[in-house]
């Protein structure tokens, strides 16, 4: 369903709405002769240790250390291992994805319209504008549709997103579409875009806000006319909507990425270490003799 791509207002605006226990023999006398007094097993931990095979090695002040695996020492470390690159090899596709440029929609909607309903822009303008939003339309495949609506058209629908939402699927049945509202009057001005869904991977959060902030500045801030507002936002993001999103001067993404980067470094510490205890361990028997196979 078509959904909105952002838009602004100014003015008061209020005309248009907003948008234990004993162990077996076996393994209860070997674990009573080589464990210390201070140890504490549980039946679970008893059970679950029964079931795995137990290694030893020294530790750096010559003490012998016993831990436990549930399958062969070679095994496990091929699993710690293989889960390590699993984990890398997606880390870095996801990564990667960043600096792929998007592909142009292929949907056959070649023509993009300027439909000035409330007569806003200038002869001039509408020309200009058709051009800026068919080279979009050129470069992307989406079809842009720029209308201005008067103050009637959008009562009776509680908020003006409902109004655009209510146009864009009245008059469109696909997705590939871009539609963007806009309509003033004494009290103020407001606009909103309306995307269709399979617009999203070109039209996605961070070129809106681009074009948004444009739009919005220069309505706000500059007194542009909404014609040449809407003119340079489309100048200004069209040559490089298809370029990658990975901005560096993006503060945000930054700390998430750091973050990220820092999390999947330290899990590589626990991995180490266990690999270290394990490089000259052996496996022993219930009763702590090497175990020779």
């Amino acid at each position: 369903m078509p959904h909105s791509s952002g838009g602004g207002f100014g003015g008061s605006g209020g005309r248009f709405g907003s948008s234990g226990g004993g162990f077996g023999s076996g393994f209860g006398s070997a674990a009573s002769g080589n464990l210390s007094s201070g140890d504490n097993w549980t039946i679970k931990e008893e059970r679950r240790r029964r079931r795995c095979l137990r290694y030893a090695y020294y530790d750096r002040y010559g003490n012998l250390q016993y831990f436990y695996l549930n399958n062969t020492l070679e095994k496990s470390n091929f699993i710690w291992v293989s889960v390590v690159l699993l984990i890398s090899l997606f880390s870095s596709v996801f990564f990667g994805l960043g600096f792929i440029d998007s592909k142009p929609i292929k949907a056959g909607f070649s023509t993009s319209t300027v439909t000035d309903n409330a007569r806003k822009f200038t002869v001039t303008e509408q020309e200009e504008l058709k051009e800026c939003i068919q080279k979009f339309n050129d470069e992307t495949g989406i079809a842009v549709e720029i209308h201005t609506a008067t103050r009637g058209e959008c009562e009776g629908y509680g908020s003006f997103t409902n109004y655009a939402y209510s146009y864009y699927v009245s008059k469109y049945s696909d997705e590939f579409h871009w539609v963007i509202i806009y309509v003033d009057d004494s009290t103020g001005w407001r606009w909103e875009g309306m995307q269709g869904d399979n617009t999203d991977s070109i039209l996605n959060k961070r070129k809106l806000e681009e074009f948004n902030a444009i739009v919005n500045d220069c309505l706000s801030n500059r007194k542009t006319s909404p014609g040449g507002a809407f003119i340079e936002a489309f100048n200004t993001v069209t040559p490089n909507i298809l370029k990658n999103d990975f901005d560096w001067s993006y503060k945000p993404d930054m700390v998430k990425a750091i973050v990220l980067g820092v999390v999947f470094v330290a899990s590589f510490f626990p991995l180490i270490f266990a690999q270290k205890k394990r490089k000259n361990a052996f496996r022993v028997d219930a009763g702590g003799r090497a175990y020779y196979e």
